[in-house]
């Protein structure tokens, strides 16, 4: 791939007009409680190949929320005054480093971030509506310096509560892998992909993974820079253990070579995905994201409304309790309509 290639996939972001709650121009976001508000950052940036990279972090083994897991830079909105890009930019400052002020950036390490656009939004399985925020990280050389020099000094520094690696993956990559044996060319550096569709509380979910080596060769020096944090998952109590949700972490032992691997699954997997479907497949009239559902739940009365805490029959959801369904709070028309509507749309 070539700088020019990769002009031409940017600029597809920024032409993409996303398909909101009802085909409406404004997101579902604004309609919840701050609460409910999430928000996670794609920074994509130029590899040494030409190829465009994504920022993904190693979540810490000792969070409540999705331990171990890899993930987007991102987290809960603070007040209702902020926007999506602001709880992004704020919560990629606190878990890794990146200044969120443009000024502060370009002042003391030459670079930018522009605000390419922004996806739908998605549900996590703890009940959030996160809204992903995709941006394009670039640096202005310096006399007699070349870009790739002026970026190694950046300071990134993972915060040891919220993060304990950081690492880039190719986007192209993720798409190349899920066409599988159609694929046009080989993946740089993803292993293998997988997917599946399962039910979620009676809707249509699917679950997607993609495998990539723990060490690249095409990794930046700005990156290899970070020191991991050492790994906690050892020293976690039994309880620990137990918590970490749905019994799978990011790093994982290959079942098949038996080396250890980096395993980019479930709502991260999801949007980058699509994202990568947007660049490279030119993706415009597929509907992508869980607009549809958040904005039925939150009209119900039942779900995504509350801005105190848990219903009970939220909780149970996120429990994993099979009982549970969204029928429960979904008039059954729409529920019916919802399904339908993510079968054709989940694979």
């Amino acid at each position: 791939m070539t700088v020019q290639n990769a002009a031409t996939y940017l600029a597809k972001i920024r032409a993409y007009a996303p398909r909101h709650f009802q085909n409406g121009p404004k997101t579902v976001w604004h309609h919840l409680p701050v609460n409910r508000r999430s928000a996670v950052l794609l920074l994509l940036f130029l590899g040494s190949q030409g190829e465009l990279r994504v920022l993904l972090t190693k979540r810490s083994s000792k969070l409540k929320s999705f331990p171990g897991q890899i993930s987007l830079p991102g987290g809960k909105a603070d007040t209702g005054l902020e926007t999506a890009w602001d709880v992004a930019l704020r919560e990629t400052e606190e878990e890794i480093g990146i200044a969120r002020d443009a000024q502060r950036l370009m002042d003391a390490y030459g670079c930018l971030i522009e605000r390419l656009g922004e996806l739908p939004c998605y549900m996590s399985r703890n009940l959030l509506a996160v809204r992903p925020c995709v941006g394009f990280l670039s640096w202005q050389a310096r006399d007699g310096e070349t870009s790739e020099r002026v970026a190694e000094e950046l300071a990134l520094s993972l915060n040891p509560g919220e993060s304990s690696s950081i690492f880039s993956v190719p986007v192209r990559d993720i798409y190349l892998s899920y066409l599988a044996e159609q694929a046009p060319e080989k993946p740089l550096e993803c292993l293998g992909s997988s997917r599946s569709v399962y039910k979620w509380a009676g809707i249509p979910w699917c679950l997607k993974s993609f495998l990539f080596p723990i060490e690249s060769a095409h990794e930046p020096k700005w990156l290899n820079n970070v020191t991991d944090l050492p790994s906690d998952e050892e020293a976690l109590s039994d309880d620990e253990k137990r918590a970490i949700s749905y019994g799978r972490t990011g790093y994982r032992r290959s079942s098949i070579t038996g080396d250890m691997i980096k395993d980019v699954w479930g709502l991260t997997a999801n949007i980058l995905h699509d994202l990568a479907e947007i660049m490279y497949a030119s993706l415009v009239d597929t509907e992508i994201g869980e607009e549809e559902l958040i904005y039925a739940l939150r009209n119900s009365g039942q779900s995504m409304g509350n801005a105190k805490g848990r219903t009970p029959w939220e909780k149970k959801l996120i429990e994993g309790d099979e009982n549970v369904s969204f029928k429960d709070v979904l008039p059954a028309e729409e529920f019916e309509r919802l399904k339908r509507m993510y079968a054709s749309a989940k694979l």
